[in-house]
């Protein structure tokens, strides 16, 4: 089975669907069902001035926060586990407010499901699964790589410890193939209000090219150091390729 999702546009709902496995996404649009692509319906969201406006109820934890705040508003929260905004523990409400105005990439995974929520800088960690990635359980938008953030997750959830890890290797699946991903990226728990465990609280740093450079830095002090005594070009040729033998295996990306 796939997931879906709700979005309200005006008087217009929109259902979004995702296929199993990380497949294309489908948004069917109002009754004809039409579909058009993510993109579209994320502008169309931007430029509605009801959903802009619409603030559900006028609960102040969902005001501003950019993209990310116009579709959360526009979002029916009803129909999630997370249930309507109004009924949201004031913790929860908090969490969300500091991660919509924050500039850093955050999210939020709230309850037992771990609901995803994320902010305007966290787009360009998720890429291609947004929109559909919003609201979803967060096991199911990192399926490819629950093996190693789960444990995290767990972590803060039962044992209300938090975790840091600097430029874990991640192969994530973002735009239907594998990349070879660099995270910093902490996990920080967020206490309901009848104190217990409600959710996490996460903050993400992408290195990835940081680390790639760092890579293809070293592969050219190597290769100078072992063609250095190279003279022709037969002979550096020759050398070049053990200098890629101290370097780490780099994954197949695009």
């Amino acid at each position: 089975m796939g997931t879906t999702a709700r979005w309200g546009i005006g008087k217009t709902m929109v259902l979004a669907y995702r296929s199993p496995r990380d497949g294309p996404q489908q948004l069917i649009f109002g009754s004809t069902g039409r579909t058009i692509s993510p993109r579209r319906i994320v502008n169309r969201f931007l430029m509605n001035s009801h959903a802009q406006s619409n603030v559900l109820g006028g609960y102040g934890c969902l005001a501003g926060g950019g993209q990310m705040g116009v579709l959360m508003r526009a979002r029916d929260w009803r129909t999630t586990p997370l249930g309507p905004v109004d009924q949201w523990p004031q913790s929860l409400q908090t969490a969300v407010r500091i991660m919509l105005t924050s500039r850093q990439a955050m999210f939020i995974w709230w309850g037992t499901e771990l609901i995803h929520l994320y902010n305007d800088a966290y787009l360009t960690i998720i890429g291609g699964k947004h929109p559909i990635a919003l609201g979803q359980p967060a096991s199911q938008v990192w399926n490819e790589i629950w093996d190693q953030i789960g444990p995290r997750a767990e972590s803060a959830m039962r044992q209300n410890e938090g975790t840091c890890d600097e430029a874990l290797l991640l192969i994530m699946e973002r735009h239907g193939y594998p990349e070879e991903t660099y995270s910093t990226c902490s996990y920080s728990p967020i206490t309901d209000d009848k104190g217990g465990a409600g959710g996490i609280l996460g903050a993400h740093t992408d290195d990835t090219q940081r680390i790639l450079r760092e890579r293809q830095l070293a592969l050219l002090r190597a290769m100078a150091a072992r063609t250095g005594d190279a003279r022709t070009v037969d002979e550096a040729c020759t050398q070049s390729p053990t200098a890629w033998r101290p370097i780490p295996p780099i994954c197949l990306s695009r």
